[in-house]
């Protein structure tokens, strides 16, 4: 939570600090500044498809890595098993709503 109150507080106060300061400052929409600012939160990597990245962690991607990243040393917040639930379990949700959907369609 103290990650995502120190984004908000970086894009909205940065930006006017440095329009102050006489910087030029890039103009972004608002929908891209929201994305920034939620985009920091690690619940995202918890509760979205996303988590599916955790399955990645198991084995050693390169060569020069000697070890396996694992969540109690901050690489994913969520372990492979729990990375690949949550993938299943919205792949679940989707068959269910085209299930739904392709019914109401044809009755």
């Amino acid at each position: 939570m103290a990650g995502l109150v120190a984004a908000a507080a970086a894009v909205i106060f940065g930006a006017a600090l440095a329009q102050a300061r006489n910087s030029y400052v890039y103009p972004v929409p608002w929908p891209t500044e929201l994305r920034m600012i939620v985009g920091t939160a690690d619940w995202l990597l918890r509760i979205t498809p996303a988590a599916a990245f955790a399955v990645q962690q198991a084995t050693p991607q390169y060569q020069q890595v000697t070890a396996i990243y694992s969540p109690n040393t901050g690489f994913f917040p969520l372990a492979p098993w729990a990375g690949f639930a949550v993938l299943c379990g919205y792949a679940a949700l989707a068959l269910g709503l085209a299930v739904v959907l392709l019914r109401r369609r044809d009755a």
